[in-house]
């Protein structure tokens, strides 16, 4: 497995730290070790979309949206990054 960069960083709120992810080894370790919310279905996309990218079998952008998608149903993000393909959250 290696490393795979996000095409745009994530900024997370955990507790009073924010975390500004970048890949997607970044990405699945805060989900982890760190996820502060319940497991809902989001974070299982979300760490399922990151071991499949980290492994060849999907892409990053698959996971950089999967781990968007679980952080802004958690709370955490501190700000929207642009998503491919899609129109960008409110917060």
């Amino acid at each position: 497995m290696s490393d795979k960069p996000f095409p745009q960083p994530v900024s997370v709120r955990v507790g009073t730290l924010v975390n500004r992810i970048s890949s997607t080894w970044e990405a699945l370790e805060l989900l982890t070790s760190q996820w502060p919310c319940p497991k809902c279905a989001r974070y299982r996309k979300a760490v399922a979309a990151c071991h499949d990218t980290l492994d060849g079998w999907a892409s990053i952008d698959k996971a950089h949206c999967a781990f968007v998608e679980a952080a802004e149903s958690a709370g955490l993000l501190t700000e929207t990054p642009p998503i491919k393909g899609k129109t960008p959250l409110a917060i």
